[in-house]
């Protein structure tokens, strides 16, 4: 519809439930409009549509359009936001549209002061207040500062992981009628910013109009982020991943050069280590994770610094919400000004004004006092990740993995065989680390393949973050399937938003670690992994307990794939005798029982043992602390760091593998132990009876938590020559092979992947 002639600015009331609110927010919307028409704007035209209204929101709108016949009323029953505002836009005559919820609130210079800053672009643009102030009565004032994108091209971008702009602004009406809001269904939620996407990957500009607030109520904030919760972001133009990284290139937030050998990769690697201490992925407080970053960028590239800067300076400035008004000293030591010396005396007494028909907005010296002006960040890190995403893969990735750790602790070499497997097919494939990578090296040579260390990438990125850069890059980008190896952020994306990916890809689960009580039975290890079985298209395991376990507990329906695992090229032992010298390979962490096996150790001290220790310490894990101490203290004890696989180490100076851990991913090393010719002292696990047989190439223990047991099992090994001699051991090498072997493998995983 085009604008009628004379129409200067329609002005769309919707209306659903508010109630008296609703009153004020039409004594508003006839102030502004007063004051437009006393400073000379022609023709404005006034709507309030009631959409699938409540009675008394509907009594209190009539009863306010017989004392206002210039108010006209529309009623429907359209039951959703956008809906409601896509009609009104088809009614709206006006040059100009602006949209008012029914209990919005704005100073009254913000009509006619946004339409003469329209005049006066010459090109069609969203006009919006200077100011957005949630209140309500009881709760401090926070005031969000909007700025214009012409003036932080970087803003535009931002919108992949925040959306700065309210739906309450007036926009010229060849916008609206271009560009329609789209109806949110299937878990999509966030309509207005979904719009907003739109309008900027359309080119069109978000211009602040000055000395002008918009008034959030708290209560209906709080009921919009519930009924938002757990809703996803629809698919939009603006996050394509060639615009996107066309974009990225035009405001230079990428550096120039190589894809794969980027600034953000060398800054990374060649930065401050990560050893930040502190639990959950070792975060510091904000501020200093900031400035970790930031030192990151310092010398390998200017522009990718000068971003970091930016982001590094905004959330200094940024105050965030706090517990009982407590501040996070991090970010509020930087001294701020009141209120009163930050906005205009003509904004203040706007405001006041206002506050004649909202009293709880009543500016007192109080609020004045206590509130503080928020500038959001000019660039967050999920930006800047998803910008990289994008550089790096444009629209060509077929498979995501994502998987919580990537070092030497059994995770990385499923995800590594699985790379393999896909990628000897010709599909391309990104793995998302979401925990701290320590092993990154083993993907560098994979062809179709990259790794993203999304911690090593950016520092101050956390789980929230995370969340959003796996929305968008699923939604985005045109991938066949998602894979969840073992990752508990990844269990709660998928509980999330699992629904809006039905349809859209394939979600698969790999499991090969559960923890597991002294009875060999699975517990929960992943508070979010019964919401997320729902969405899960298919499981791949390797161990039929685990399967059976995933039924019963759960009830899953799905299909469920016992998969070979390809083998590590370990060297079978040739060596006769014994060396006195026990292995134990496993990260260093509290489900594997690591102090235990120094326990161990000790006590079979007389019996001449000596235990090597390999593996990572888990850095996120409090037993770290008390695993140095007890292996400093012990003499037939040595720690020799990390190790790259089973097959890394010279197997022949040990005589047996001990494992002590409490998930059953040791069905994976016992594989390996067992076709390198190793005794296996080992907690009992059921699938464990095909490779494994007690008293011939090793001993089961029973509860998995009795260090004594343990110790027996070694002495028994040292006091039986039988078990010694090698030629006499039961060697399951072949019966491993044969079903655990890379064109095995890479068959089964294929006809799984191959499903449409």
């Amino acid at each position: 519809m085009q604008a009628r002639l004379g129409t200067a600015v329609t002005i769309n009331i919707t209306a659903h439930r508010e109630g008296y609110l609703l009153h004020k927010s039409l004594r508003a919307v006839e102030s502004g409009a007063n004051l437009a028409r006393c400073k000379g704007v022609k023709g404005l035209q006034l709507n309030i549509h009631l959409d699938d209204s409540d009675e008394l929101t509907r009594t209190v709108a009539m009863n306010f359009v017989r004392n206002h016949p210039e108010f006209h009323i529309f009623e429907n029953c359209f039951k959703s936001p956008a809906v409601s505002r896509n009609f009104l836009i088809e009614m709206s005559d006006g040059k100009y549209i602006q949209f008012v919820d029914g209990d919005d609130l704005f100073t009254a210079n913000f009509f006619y002061a946004a339409y003469e800053c329209a005049e006066r672009h010459e090109i069609p643009a969203v006009f919006s207040a200077n100011y957005v102030i949630d209140f309500n009565r009881n709760v401090r004032h926070e005031i969000v500062k909007i700025c214009t994108t012409t003036d932080e091209p970087l803003r535009r971008m931002n919108l992949v992981a925040e959306n700065p702009y309210v739906s309450q602004n007036l926009v010229h009406g060849a916008i609206y009628r271009e560009i329609h809001y789209d109806r949110t269904t299937h878990g999509y939620g966030f309509e207005d910013w979904h719009w907003n996407t739109k309008v900027l990957a359309a080119g069109y500009e978000f211009i602040v109009v000055p000395e002008t607030a918009f008034y959030y109520r708290r209560g209906k904030a709080n009921s919009v982020l519930v009924e938002h919760q757990g809703k996803a972001l629809m698919p939009s133009p603006l996050f394509n991943p060639v615009h996107f990284s066309q974009l990225a290139d035009s405001v230079g937030v990428l550096p120039t050069g190589s894809d794969h050998d980027d600034g953000y990769a060398d800054a990374s690697r060649e930065g401050l280590p990560l050893e930040t201490g502190g639990e959950g992925n070792g975060r510091l407080p904000l501020a200093s994770r900031l400035a970790i970053g930031l030192q990151r960028f310092a010398g390998h590239d200017r522009l990718a610094y000068r971003t970091a800067r930016a982001i590094y300076r905004s959330a200094k400035l940024a105050r965030t919400e706090a517990r009982a008004g407590e501040r996070e000293s991090a970010l509020d030591q930087t001294a701020e000004l009141p209120i009163v010396r930050q906005i205009s005396d003509q904004l203040l007494e706007h405001w006041r004004e206002l506050a004649l028909i909202e009293p709880i907005l009543s500016p007192t010296t109080s609020v004045l006092e206590s509130a503080q002006i928020i500038e959001p960040p000019t660039c967050r890190p999920s930006t800047l990740a998803y910008a990289n995403f994008c550089k790096r893969f444009n629209d060509t990735i077929d498979d995501i993995i994502v998987v919580s750790r990537f070092e030497p602790s059994g995770a990385d070499l499923s995800t590594i065989e699985l790379v393999e497997a896909l990628t000897s097919v010709g599909r391309r494939v990104a793995v998302i680390a979401t925990g701290r990578p320590r092993w990154g090296e083993r993907t560098r040579d994979l062809p179709n393949s990259e790794l993203i260390e999304c911690y090593e990438f950016f520092p101050a990125i956390d789980d929230t973050e995370m969340e959003v850069l796996l929305e968008r890059i699923t939604l985005n980008f045109e991938i066949k399937t998602l894979t969840i190896i073992d990752s508990p952020l990844g269990y709660s994306f998928i509980d999330k938003h699992g629904s809006v990916l039905q349809g859209k890809l394939r979600v698969l689960m790999h499991s090969y670690a559960m923890p597991v009580d002294g009875c060999g039975l699975q517990w929960e290890a992943f508070s979010r992994f019964p919401g997320a079985l729902q969405y899960i298209d298919h499981i791949v395991t390797d161990s039929n307990f685990h399967a059976m376990q995933i039924v019963k507990t759960y009830g899953y329906i799905g299909e469920i794939t016992k998969a070979p695992l390809q083998m590590p090229h370990t060297i079978q032992r040739k060596i006769s005798g014994v060396t006195g010298r026990v292995l134990f390979a496993h990260r260093i962490a509290n489900e594997k029982q690591s102090t235990d096996a120094i326990a161990i150790a000790n006590e079979v001290a007389n019996f001449g043992v000596h235990l090597d220790i390999w593996g990572p310490k888990d850095e996120e894990n409090c037993c770290r602390v008390r695993f140095d101490e007890l292996a400093a203290s012990s003499s037939n004890v040595r720690y020799l760091g990390p190790f790259d696989g089973l097959h890394s180490v010279d197997l022949e100076n040990y005589d047996l593998l001990l494992l002590t851990s409490l998930c059953d991913r040791v069905l994976q090393l016992c594989r390996e132990a067992v076709c390198a010719n190793l005794f296996i002292v080992c907690p009992d696990m059921v699938d464990l009876a095909e490779i494994v047989e007690h008293g011939v190439n090793g001993y089961v223990v029973k509860d998995p938590g009795d260090v004594a047991m343990y110790a027996s099992a070694i002495e028994s090994f040292y006091s039986t020559t039988e078990l010694q001699d090698l030629s006499k051991r039961w060697d399951g090498t072949r019966e491993v092979r044969e079903f655990h072997s890379r064109p095995i493998y890479t068959r089964e995983i294929g006809k799984i992947y191959q499903k449409p």
